[in-house]
């Protein structure tokens, strides 16, 4: 419990799979976001807070700022998820396979942008399918089959624990005498 601070702007969240109200426009949404206090159809200006602001350039959003989230397609709504749960600013940010659906690049801006918060303080609670994300961006590590832990650590210590000793060779092509 942080005294007299509202939950809403401590904890930050990404759900897996989000749904935004109908007509809701990504300016609003993420808007909502910054102040949950003020209901969901806020009308909103990006101008108005520079932390929406910068959450939706950091997320490649600001250009669909007018838009309404139904008509985006998938990735671009998942940016703008993301915009939502960056523009809280929260102690505790909980992101739900953050990554999925975006493109190599929107992914690894999101890892800087995520490997900075982590820096400054913020405390990143994720779940993901990709162990390069959950290397570059976790201290520690839990990983869970069928709602059971299997093993927790460190990053470096999970490798080293459950690597192969093995080395395989791998060629590609015929070799020639020369």
């Amino acid at each position: 419990s942080l005294p007299g601070k509202d939950v809403a702007r401590v904890v930050g969240i990404l759900p897996q799979s989000p749904i935004a109200p109908e007509g809701i426009t990504v300016g609003d949404l993420v808007g909502r976001g910054r102040y949950p206090h003020q209901g969901w159809f806020r009308q909103w200006s990006a101008a108005d807070d520079a932390a929406v602001t910068d959450a939706l350039m950091v997320t490649s959003s600001l250009e669909l700022v007018e838009r309404r989230m139904e008509e985006l397609s998938g990735g671009q709504q998942q940016r703008v998820w993301i915009a939502m749960a960056l523009a809280q600013d929260p102690d505790i940010l909980l992101l739900d396979e953050p990554t999925t659906g975006l493109d190599p690049q929107a992914r690894h801006i999101l890892w800087d942008r995520l490997f900075r918060l982590k820096e400054q303080g913020t405390t990143l609670v994720l779940t993901t399918h990709y162990m390069d994300e959950a290397e570059q961006l976790c201290d520690r590590l839990i990983v869970v089959d069928k709602g059971r832990i299997m093993a927790e650590g460190t990053p470096a210590s999970l490798i080293r624990e459950h690597s192969s000793r093995e080395v395989l060779e791998v060629r590609f092509g015929s070799e020639r005498n020369a």
